[in-house]
């Protein structure tokens, strides 16, 4: 499992392409909330730039709600200058289920360019709520069977006569994830850095089996609790630890 919550977005200047200005990028990819957007003026072949004050390392990009097609051709591309006629680093994402990620091995360099090109795209523009641009948090392996349940937001009511009304809100999904095997000190370590960072109001994207995003798509969450370390059994120093997450929007 992969977590990714250290977002270089947040100290980027971005550039668009093209910006509609009642939908500004820089306001939209700075939210935490999808509900807020950017977008383009056009559906080809256009580009964001991400610059920094100096290098940044990258391992992952993911793009979140958005209304890309399918179809879409998007890639990430860096450099050490804001120059693109032939980027060293160039890497196309996958589609999972509405949602664009990519690994790659890390890379470290000051530009980074997201293009999309969606020519085909009814909206006739480009919509993206969240660019994540950074390194992952490698997780201790974990068991197959774990528990991640849907659960709904909505309201029911059952009269006496048994008749049920109801009002339909969202469904979300949440995960009960039990690292069944003793986590070593050092996964502990970068686990409360990780806390530190999101405790339990900042939401971060977690990758439950990253190598198989076909079978469980990117889940956008918050932590529902603290952590509760305990010590494992045995003479080393290793620990046992369950994490609860529910999906944001």
């Amino acid at each position: 499992m992969q977590i990714l919550y250290d977002n270089h977005i947040e100290n980027a200047t971005i550039t668009p392409s093209t910006e509609n200005p009642e939908y500004d990028f820089d306001t939209a990819l700075n939210d935490t909330r999808l509900s807020r957007v950017g977008r383009t003026t056009s559906d080809t072949n256009q580009n964001i730039v991400f610059s920094f004050t100096g290098t940044v390392d990258v391992t992952y990009i993911a793009l979140l709600t958005n209304n890309l097609t399918s179809g879409a051709t998007v890639t990430i591309e860096a450099n050490s200058s804001d120059s693109w006629g032939a980027p060293p680093v160039q890497e196309t994402l996958t589609y999972y289920d509405g949602y664009w990620v990519t690994s790659f091995t890390q890379e470290t360099y000051q530009y980074w360019r997201l293009t999309i090109d969606d020519s085909s795209n009814p909206d006739g523009y480009l919509e993206l709520s969240y660019v994540f641009l950074g390194e992952s948090l490698a997780m201790p392996p974990m068991l197959r069977n774990q528990k991640l349940p849907k659960t709904t937001t909505s309201t029911s009511q059952k009269s006496k006569r048994g008749q049920l009304y109801g009002n339909r809100e969202l469904i979300v999904r949440t995960a009960n994830i039990n690292f069944a095997q003793a986590i070593a000190d050092s996964y502990k370590t970068n686990i409360d850095t990780f806390f530190e960072a999101v405790e339990t109001i900042k939401p971060f994207i977690m990758l439950v089996w990253e190598n198989s995003l076909d079978v469980e798509p990117p889940m956008y969450c918050n932590l529902t609790k603290n952590l509760e370390w305990s010590r494992a059994k045995g003479e080393d120093v290793t620990w046992n630890l369950t994490i609860d997450v529910e999906e944001c929007f």
